[in-house]
């Protein structure tokens, strides 16, 4: 059982301005970047969302009983972070503001109205990058992603970024050639999650967490939305060189 996360206006060379949606079109995350010089990416979580099991991907033998089952530990599991979590007004993004979202149906937009704060990536030109967090071990605190990653080994583009995880183990973002992939750094290189471009499917693009990694989807998706924006612009200075 997989959870796949689709672009809804999916523009190849920018996932920093968009809704991410699940196989049922349910809006999961809203990730927002202002456009200025000092580039704030605002990553939220729709405050409502539970995956349901036909928004979720299940190979057939499993029975239906254990896929109710797994649906049900993605948001009580995920919502299993160490440290403390934050006050309302703590929660409050730096520098964001609401924006209304174009096109959408009022159910839709009723979603996207509905969304807390998971976390920001302050781009520095100059300095290292930040990342605040909502909640865990990194909750109020502005850390410095030398500190959250170290750098390990070389993929296409660029350094591969180990972190360790609230749950204590080790993960380490592989820059592939078209795509990043996330793998339990223990030797054994399972595949956590990975997207998922145009040319390995004849199906929409889209960002796979598999199961191993529902526990722990916003630290997932947090770190993807970073290493992936280094691996394009990386992807993108070639092609324009």
């Amino acid at each position: 059982m997989s959870l796949k996360l689709y672009q809804q206006k999916y523009k190849r060379d920018d996932n920093l301005n968009d809704n991410f949606v699940d196989s049922n079109g349910q809006p999961v995350y809203k990730v927002h970047t202002p456009f200025a010089i000092h580039r704030i990416t605002t990553i939220s979580k729709t405050s409502h969302y539970r995956p349901t099991v036909s928004s979720l991907s299940t190979p057939s033998a499993q029975g239906a009983s254990d896929e109710e089952a797994e649906a049900d530990d993605v948001a009580s599991l995920d919502s299993q972070r160490r440290g403390r979590t934050l006050s309302l007004e703590e929660r409050r993004p730096r520098g964001e503001e609401e924006l209304p979202t174009p096109g959408q149906d009022e159910t839709t937009q009723s979603h996207l109205d509905n969304f807390e704060y998971v976390a920001q990536i302050d781009w520095r030109i100059v300095k290292t990058a930040k990342m605040r967090f909502a909640n865990g071990r990194y909750s109020g605190q502005d850390v410095k992603v030398s500190d959250m990653f170290r750098k390990e080994g070389w993929g296409c583009w660029g350094r591969h970024r180990v972190f360790t995880a609230e749950d204590g183990k080790e993960y380490k973002w592989r820059m592939k050639g078209s795509y990043s992939e996330l793998i339990l750094n223990d030797g054994s290189k399972k595949i956590i999650a990975a997207s998922r471009p145009w040319k390995f499917s004849m199906r929409k693009p889209h960002f796979e967490i598999f199961p191993e990694g529902l526990h722990m989807i916003d630290e997932i998706f947090v770190t993807f939305i970073f290493v992936e924006e280094l691996r394009k612009t990386s992807e993108r200075a070639v092609a324009a060189s």
